[in-house]
């Protein structure tokens, strides 16, 4: 069925079964990985691994005193007290290794996620936005940097101000996803009971929750700059992955387009 708007030619209803309507899907791989960057964080501040992180760091801090307390009395390192001493340090740095391990997934995932979000993200807005050539030249040879920067120029829009704070989040979350793909040997440096590469990397708590707020703060500045409509799954959670939409070819329903 077709009605038109008695004030106005111009709005016209389509209706699900009219002949010429095509009714599509697409599938909105950013709210994909997003919502699997928020489940991976949620899971990283279950009170079971954080109740095993304190525990471990307890642990450390009480032979930390200990050990002051033996060097005070005893220097000679053969004594039984020091040889049991090294022994718990063993002890304690099994416990970090096995306190930190769950948290060292979860929070890795959860920037490796985000940054995917966000190359998904400007993949799909250039794919609406731009011609075929265009799109597929730009989604193929841009790293997700220059994407970024790139497509508000391509579209006649503002540019980005790359001083401001959102955009240097959004480096250091692209940053921190090169350092954990490819990452190198020489980046782990662990200490006898500690771990002290974690905030290098960023592997923390107050880092992913920078990382799941940049996805949204940029996504929210580009439909700014572009034009384009912020997606649903930005301000609600568990939004459907897919994107229905419905093409019309007017000429095949007897309506000229102007």
């Amino acid at each position: 069925m077709i009605s038109k708007d008695k004030d106005s030619d111009d709005d016209v209803q389509i209706f699900v079964g009219v002949a010429g309507q095509k009714l599509q899907t697409r599938l909105r791989m950013d709210a994909v990985y997003f919502e699997a960057a928020t489940a991976a964080f949620e899971r990283s501040r279950t009170r079971g691994l954080l109740a095993r992180k304190a525990s471990a760091t307890k642990r450390l801090s009480e032979l930390k005193s200990r050990k002051k307390e033996l060097w005070a009395r005893c220097r000679d390192q053969s004594n039984p007290e020091w040889l049991q001493l090294l022994s718990d340090f063993d002890g304690v740095h099994h416990m970090l290794e096995q306190a930190h391990a769950p948290l060292i997934n979860e929070y890795s995932s959860c920037h490796i996620l985000c940054a995917s979000s966000l190359e998904a993200h400007i993949n799909i807005v250039a794919t609406s936005c731009l011609d075929n050539a265009q799109a597929y030249c730009f989604i193929r040879h841009e790293n997700i940097r220059d994407k970024w920067a790139l497509l508000p120029e391509l579209l006649g829009n503002a540019k980005w101000n790359k001083g401001d704070r959102g955009f240097q989040k959004f480096d250091e979350l692209i940053e921190t996803r090169n350092e954990l793909c490819h990452f190198k040997a020489d980046s782990d440096v662990l200490v006898l009971g500690e771990v002290r590469f974690l905030e290098k990397l960023r592997l923390t708590e107050k880092d992913c929750q920078e990382s799941l707020k940049t996805v949204k703060e940029m996504i929210l500045d580009l439909s700014t700059k572009t034009g384009n409509d912020v997606p649903k799954w930005t301000t609600e959670s568990g939004s459907s992955p897919f994107e229905a939409f419905a093409s019309i070819d007017l000429d095949q329903l007897g309506l000229k387009s102007k």
